[in-house]
């Protein structure tokens, strides 16, 4: 079942995505993307807010980010939404709203 909040809105590209969270860490896109960078908490909120966001299944952002398996990308977006605080997580989603798509 999808969420309202991803109902709502119009549905950015996950390389809009990498864009936005690469420049709020300093962080390059192809970091978020590669499998150097473990641990990245850059890497975990795009992640997050890609599944958010674009509708993909769980395999298919694994396959975005280096091939990860469905499982390490749900430990990923529930460390995301372990990590922040409700506030916090819809700050993050407000600042997709202004991604243009």
């Amino acid at each position: 079942m999808k969420s309202a909040l991803r109902r709502a809105r119009p549905i950015p590209g996950p390389h809009d995505i990498f864009a936005v969270v690469g420049r709020k860490y300093g962080v390059s896109p192809e970091r978020l993307l590669g499998r150097v960078g473990w641990g990245l908490a850059a890497r975990n909120v795009a992640m997050w807010l890609v599944w958010e966001r674009c509708e993909l299944s769980l395999a298919e952002i694994g396959r975005l980010f280096g091939g990860l398996d469905y499982a390490a990308v749900a430990q990923r977006i529930r460390r995301v939404q372990l990590d922040f605080s409700p506030a916090a997580r819809r700050q993050l989603i407000a600042q997709m709203s202004n991604v243009k798509i």
